[in-house]
C-alpha cells in the first residue's frame, strides 16, 4: 500500500476531504485487509475506504486540503461570532502541541454542555480529557466561551474583521 495523508474522496454523492489514520490497532488491522481508515477533515467521523475510492492531495501549505479547512474554520468562527454567550454553535480551542484543538458546543443543558471536535488544526489534534466528544459543566463552558469571544474581540479590534 501506498502511504498516504490528505486525501478527497466521494460518500453518498457528496465530495469530502479527510486524513488517512495510520496511529491506532483499527488502522493496521484495515491495512492488512487492503483498506484504509480515513478521518474527516472537519468532524469526528471516519470511512473505511480503499486505495481506489480515494484521491491524493498534496501536504502543502495553501493547497487544496489546507484551503477546505481554512474555509470551514471561517464558517464556524463566523457562525459562532454571531452568537451571544454558551449556546450551540460556540467555538473555541485548547493550546495542543504546536497548534490547537478545536470544540464546538453542541448542547448546553442546565447543568453540563456537550462539546464536539472539529478539525481545524492541519494535524488534527484534539484534548487528550475531551478526545472527539466530551461533556463539561455548563460553568466552565461559559467561562471557556468568554475568554474565547474576548480573544477574538481583541483580534478583531487590531485586524479588522
Amino acid at each position: 500500500m501506498i502511504n498516504h495523508l490528505y486525501v478527497k474522496f466521494i460518500s453518498g454523492g457528496e465530495l469530502h476531504y479527510g486524513r488517512v489514520v495510520t496511529y491506532n490497532e483499527e488502522a493496521e488491522r484495515l491495512v492488512k485487509e487492503g483498506k484504509l481508515l480515513v478521518a474527516d477533515a472537519i468532524y469526528p467521523y471516519t470511512w473505511v475506504l480503499t486505495e481506489d475510492d480515494i484521491h491524493d492531495l498534496p501536504a502543502e501549505k495553501f493547497g487544496e486540503y489546507e484551503k477546505f479547512v481554512h474555509k470551514m474554520h471561517d464558517s464556524a468562527l463566523k457562525l459562532s461570532n454571531s452568537l451571544e454567550g454558551c449556546q450551540p454553535g460556540k467555538l473555541f480551542h485548547f493550546t495542543a502541541y504546536d497548534d490547537y484543538a478545536y470544540y464546538v458546543v453542541t448542547k448546553v443543558g442546565k447543568k453540563v454542555c456537550h462539546l464536539e471536535w472539529r478539525g481545524f488544526s492541519m494535524d488534527g489534534y484534539t484534548d487528550p480529557v475531551l478526545d472527539y466528544k466530551g461533556i463539561i459543566t455548563r460553568e466552565r463552558c461559559e467561562e471557556l466561551v468568554a475568554d474565547q469571544d474576548s480573544v477574538n474581540k481583541m483580534v478583531r479590534s487590531i485586524v479588522g474583521d
